[in-house]
């Protein structure tokens, strides 16, 4: 914050003020820690992102089937994926 305290997710939760029409959004008119007069605004991501990984396992010419399915996919999305 302005005043140069920090504050944790759970914190943020507690004792933000939601903003409306912005979801996973806090607002803070006063530091929690000094009662110091800031303008402050959280963002934490949603509990349902996160990283994740798609394995596959196998070879041959069915593996030649889904990598061409991925590269597609990729396309579709315009998501970076790692081989």
């Amino acid at each position: 914050m302005d005043c140069g305290h920090g504050i944790c997710e759970i914190c943020i939760c507690i004792f933000g003020e939601p903003i409306n029409g912005k979801e996973y959004c806090f607002g803070y008119q006063r530091c929690v820690l000094c009662e110091t007069k800031v303008c402050f605004q959280a963002r934490l991501l949603p509990p349902t992102c996160g990283v994740r990984f798609l394995s596959i396992d196998g070879g041959g010419s069915r593996a030649v089937v889904l990598i061409k399915y991925i590269d597609a996919l990729q396309e579709a999305l315009d998501l970076p994926y790692l081989v």
